[in-house]
């Protein structure tokens, strides 16, 4: 099948979150806690948080990242379909 000329909403919204994860990760492509608050407050300004666990690990690697994000999606299915 051919390849459409603009990413669906679904590829350009998978896109969307690995560019993030890339723009806010170091050099070792992990995502350390000051870097995930910083992408979180940057990407997510209204989303509240604790990354303060004293078990949580120092640094997230991506599929860590995206069991997060698919966290998030599940728990605000509701509030982004009231949006739309």
């Amino acid at each position: 099948p051919r390849q459409p000329s603009h990413p669906t909403g679904e590829l350009a919204a998978m896109c969307l979150i690995i560019q993030s994860f890339h723009d806010h990760a170091g050099e070792d492509e992990l995502l350390d806690k000051t870097e995930l608050k910083r992408l979180l407050k940057t990407e997510m300004p209204g989303l509240l948080f604790s990354l303060d666990d004293q078990g949580s690990a120092d640094k997230m690697s991506f599929p860590e990242y995206m069991t997060l994000m698919a966290s998030f999606a599940c728990a605000c299915q509701g509030q982004v379909k009231s949006m739309m």
